[in-house]
């Protein structure tokens, strides 16, 4: 059956019900909500995020970045799992997210002004794995590091202006209080912190007092060098909380925020200066349809070393200097080393099986490259997929894999009517002509509510060129079938 979500579910009953019986219970969905879905599952708020939106459709554009000036107070909920997909199994667990990673999503979360919400599964013992509870760990040990001292408590706070003397310049360093500038010092209001001794910082907090609003747009910190002022920070929003990572530390006496554009008179509070423990972040691992290998990483001025052979990299192992070929599969493990202090990150695993570079592809009789170039399979509305697959030569086939429709570049009217398919039923060739029967069929678990690969594994290993794949429906009466990716499983 189809239903029309718009109506059967009669959300705004249900949200009012629940304001009723528990006033202050928060409710998270796309849209029209409490909080709104921050647009992806990776765990990344925009830069900016502004907290309201107005009532336009909701994109994933417009939860990641917000509206400015938007009349709907409706904050992001940034959400991400610990894992490469929301639930356990036994053969991540050497893929689960490192203190240092869990890190970088917090600061690009909870640091815009959003929630993080990280997901945590349990194993098949109810229990979480000793991998998850290890990472969170070290991530909990990294913040205590990180907010043991704040080197700005205690300084000394000299501003353009103050409102009243309830509102006066050290509240700015406040967390109960606020600092605001009078009412006509808006474009170019300051504030001056100044530290008894020069201290050494790479981690900047800032907070607007939301009970008199989102006032500020764009802002610059500065850094005293000396003899002259340096802007060490330019961003855009603030709201409820801004942490700010330099790309390298900073040392020095005074530290300066100029407001450069705002929609009223500042009203600042919560300044923090800290430094996070010496850490680096372990690369990301990626391949193209060519088969050629990419590591990159979120650091600056690191070295990527790397094996092939499922050996745990080191210091010393190879070092990653360009991309290099690997189209028939394997496992990459790689780190990354800072060689100024040493510091290593933890191993990232990726596994590959063969490249779809060779490949030609065809959707119902019409030859696609949509799983070659990464632009996915979008079908016609009301349409089931038949999907026909020349792997160029004979593979030993094990099965395949399909990655849900979650990064495709879809507007708001198509991508509501978009889902992965529910189903499936599999053929081989050696022709491309001559099918037989399906050597598989069934259903993708819960692929409406995954972000990960769904992996389907025949009945043992058939050597084939060809491999033909029926979609017949999207998932909870989705008009549309769409996948980002498919690759084949040999081994």
């Amino acid at each position: 059956r189809h239903i029309d979500a718009a109506t059967y579910y009669q959300w705004e009953r249900i949200r009012q019900t629940v304001h009723d019986l528990q006033p202050d219970a928060v409710m998270f969905a796309d849209a029209n909500m409490d909080v709104r879905w921050v647009g992806n599952e990776y765990g990344v708020a925009g830069d900016p995020c502004w907290p309201t939106v107005d009532n336009s459709p909701f994109t994933a554009q417009k939860g990641n970045r917000g509206v400015r000036g938007g009349t709907i107070w409706n904050p992001a909920e940034t959400d991400v799992s610990i894992r490469p997909g929301w639930f356990w199994h036994a053969d991540e667990n050497d893929k689960v997210r490192s203190p240092a990673n869990l890190l970088n999503l917090y600061l690009m979360s909870v640091g815009r002004g959003t929630n993080l919400l990280l997901n945590v599964p349990p194993d098949r013992t109810g229990r979480i794995s000793d991998a998850d509870a290890a990472s969170l760990a070290g991530f909990r040990s990294i913040l205590d590091k990180t907010y043991a001292q704040n080197f700005a408590a205690g300084s000394r706070v000299s501003v353009s202006s103050r409102y009243s003397r309830a509102f006066a310049a050290q509240q700015f360093l406040s967390t109960t209080g606020a600092w605001a500038a009078r009412e006509d010092d808006r474009d170019g209001a300051w504030v001056t912190v100044s530290m008894p001794r020069s201290v050494t910082f790479d981690l900047i907090r800032l907070r607007e007092n939301l009970t008199f609003g989102l006032r500020v747009d764009d802002y610059e910190i500065d850094a005293w060098t000396g003899n002259r002022w340096a802007t060490i920070a330019k961003h855009t929003c603030i709201g409820p909380q801004r942490l700010i990572r330099l790309e390298d530390p900073v040392h020095t006496d005074k530290v300066r925020v100029r407001i450069t554009r705002a929609a009223a008179s500042p009203v600042l509070c919560g300044f923090g200066l800290y430094r996070l423990p010496d850490l680096v972040e372990e690369p990301a691992i990626s391949r193209d349809s060519s088969g050629f290998v990419t590591l990159t990483s979120s650091a600056s001025r690191v070295r990527l070393t790397y094996t092939l052979d499922g050996s745990e990299p080191t210091a010393n192992s190879k070092t990653y200097d360009q991309p290099f070929a690997l189209p028939m599969g394997g496992t990459v493990k790689a780190l990354a080393v800072k060689p100024k202090s040493g510091a290593i990150s933890a191993t990232s695993t990726a596994d590959f099986d063969v490249a779809a570079g060779g490949w030609a592809v065809a959707i119902n009789g019409t030859a696609t490259n949509g799983l070659i170039d990464g632009s996915g399979i979008v079908c016609k509305a009301a349409e089931p997929a038949d999907l026909v697959v020349d792997l160029g030569q004979t593979y030993p086939l094990k099965g395949f894999s399909l990655v849900p429709p979650l990064d495709l570049d879809l507007d708001a009217a198509t991508a509501e009517r978009v889902g992965p398919p529910a189903r499936f039923t599999a053929w081989i060739s050696d022709d491309g002509k001559t099918w037989g029967n399906p050597i598989a069929t069934g259903e993708f678990a819960n692929i409406a509510a995954s972000r990960a690969a769904q992996k389907i594994r025949f009945d043992g290993t058939r050597a084939a060129r060809y491999l033909r794949l029926n979609f017949p429906k999207a998932v909870e009466g989705k008009s549309i079938i769409a996948f980002a990716g498919l690759a084949i499983l040999t081994r």
